[in-house]
């Protein structure tokens, strides 16, 4: 039974609530290849998905969700601050009334469904299975940004020198391996954006990440369309009016009126 909610709570957290990976150790050193155009590894550490440049971002989205053929569909905003935290605000009548919000921090997700006065905290230190595959915060963060990052947790600029890096398609390609994770990134060359990311988890989750619809936003493009994909859960995001412009994380500080459930419980009155 604790395997069985570990799990849940593991395929919950690489989607909605989603994070992962620092812990992960040994990548093998560069295998260099010929890259498109010519261009050389000086060059790839400047493009947008390697530098990391994008402090902040804001937009309005639309979300679906299939959670095991049960879809969930809404409207709301996203708001990520780069090592601060990620908030998606459900919304209905317009965006006048917050139905549901998620807030995802490096140490915690919150879950706070406001009509039902119900909430969900995933705190990750409590989840054996996220620390047994190395798994944290980073990764959603640098999903939802369009970037690259790296299994040890090195900035991607460095980290790249640890990557195994081909070409394809007209495509970059960079790789890392160790002995239960291997993490794969697609980079068109040309515009510098990431199109796809690739995990597989010690051969027991498979995650996929396609970026479409690249859109300037302000240091550069953004994509504005995100398909996340865990095993049989998937998650679509369609992102307008995205700006980089300077923002606030305004958190929930007081949920004492509030009703503490499991995560699986909660999301099973969202899709009501």
């Amino acid at each position: 039974m604790k395997r069985t909610k570990n799990r849940i709570h593991t395929v919950l957290f690489m989607l909605l609530i989603a994070l992962a990976m620092t812990a992960v150790v040994g990548c093998r050193s560069t295998r260099k290849a010929t890259l498109p155009g010519a261009l050389t590894l000086k060059e790839l550490k400047n493009l947008p998905a390697v530098k990391a440049e994008t402090k902040n971002l804001s937009a309005k989205i639309k979300l679906q969700a299939n959670l095991k053929g049960n879809e969930i569909t809404a409207n709301g905003t996203l708001k990520i601050k780069r090592d601060e935290g990620i908030i998606i605000s459900v919304n209905a009548l317009g965006g006048i009334i917050e139905v549901a919000r998620i807030e995802i921090t490096p140490d915690e997700a919150l879950l706070v469904y406001r009509l039902g006065r119900k909430y969900a905290r995933i705190r990750y230190s409590e989840i054996e299975t996220l620390d047994a595959l190395g798994l944290n915060y980073n990764m959603l963060q640098s999903l939802l940004l369009n970037e690259i990052f790296t299994p040890d947790g090195t900035p991607a600029e460095k980290g790249i020198d640890k990557m195994d890096i081909t070409a394809a398609n007209g495509e970059v390609i960079l790789s890392a391996t160790n002995k239960r994770i291997k993490y794969t990134f697609h980079i068109n060359p040309s515009e510098g954006n990431l199109v796809l990311t690739q995990g597989d988890y010690d051969d027991r989750l498979n995650v996929d990440c396609n970026y479409s619809g690249f859109t300037a936003t302000g240091t550069g493009k953004h994509p504005a369309r995100i398909h996340l994909s865990v095993e049989d859960i998937s998650l679509n995001l369609q992102l307008s009016n995205m700006k980089e412009t300077p923002l606030k994380l305004n958190r929930t500080t007081d949920i004492s009126a509030y009703e503490k459930i499991e995560i699986s419980n909660l999301l099973k009155l969202l899709k009501q």
